[in-house]
C-alpha cells in the first residue's frame, strides 16, 4: 500500500474553488484503479495548514492517477489560483493494523 501525503495551504477566499474542483476530481478518482481512501485534516495547531493522505494498492495506481488529464489540469489550476503552497510526500506503508474495541457486554 502507499500513501501520498499532501501538506497544503489554500489562498484567501479560493476555498469554494478548492471544495468544487476537489468534487470534480472524485467523479473521475473512481475511473483509476487502485485508489483505497483519502481522508484530510485541518492542523489546530497551526491554522491554515491542511493535511490531506490518500491511500493507494501500489505504486503503479499513484503513477496513474499523476498521468489522468482531469488531475493534470487541476494540479495547474492549483498551483495559479487555489494553493498557496504544498508539499507532496509519498510512502510505503509496511504494515497496517485495524483495532475496534468489542461492544461492552451487557
Amino acid at each position: 500500500m502507499i500513501a501520498c501525503i499532501i501538506e497544503f495551504g489554500v489562498k484567501p477566499g479560493r476555498d469554494p474553488d478548492r471544495a468544487r474542483l476537489l468534487a470534480e476530481l472524485f467523479a473521475e478518482i473512481e475511473t483509476v484503479g487502485g485508489f483505497l481512501s483519502k481522508d484530510t485534516f485541518e492542523d489546530v495547531a497551526r491554522p491554515g495548514r491542511r493535511i490531506t493522505i490518500s491511500y493507494w494498492a501500489d505504486a503503479a495506481a499513484l503513477r496513474g492517477w499523476m498521468r489522468n488529464p482531469a488531475h493534470r489540469r487541476a494540479i495547474g489550476q492549483g498551483q495559479h489560483e487555489i494553493f498557496s503552497h504544498y508539499a507532496i510526500r509519498v510512502a510505503r506503508i509496511e504494515r497496517a493494523i485495524d483495532w475496534v474495541a468489542p461492544e461492552p457486554a451487557g
